[in-house]
């Protein structure tokens, strides 16, 4: 009974580059404030800088043994971040404005958004 433990039982051997590797990616995104590295990333992964509230950066460990750094992005709620979305739209309203359809469209757009901001706001 003894041996049919050991044989199902499984050592984990994580040499100490591997280790030490995982913990600077760590680190590095628990100060993405800071971090040049860690703020070229998200920005790859689609996030505004300023619209981020927090990241958390931990370890996971699947059932081979495998350990990889996972994130989880917290961003401000939508009612703190208006001046972005004015900028967005402001840059989208040089590119369409050039077409009479798109301009209407992108008129019915803004007129929506400051629908929901104000619904938000309250």
């Amino acid at each position: 009974m003894e041996n049919s433990k050991k044989k199902n039982t499984k050592k984990i051997i994580l040499n100490h580059s591997q280790i030490d590797s995982e913990q600077i990616v760590l680190n590095k995104f628990q100060n993405w404030k800071t971090d040049e590295y860690a703020q070229k990333t998200l920005i790859k992964m689609g996030y505004d800088l300023n619209t981020i509230k927090k990241v958390i950066a931990y370890i996971e460990e699947d059932g081979e043994g495998n350990r990889k750094v996972k994130l989880q992005v917290k961003t401000k709620p939508i009612s703190e971040q208006p001046r972005n979305l004015d900028l967005i739209l402001d840059n989208l309203k040089e590119k369409i404005y050039s077409n009479e359809t798109t301009r209407n469209l992108f008129n019915k757009i803004i007129k929506l958004k400051n629908t929901i901001l104000s619904k938000i706001r309250k």
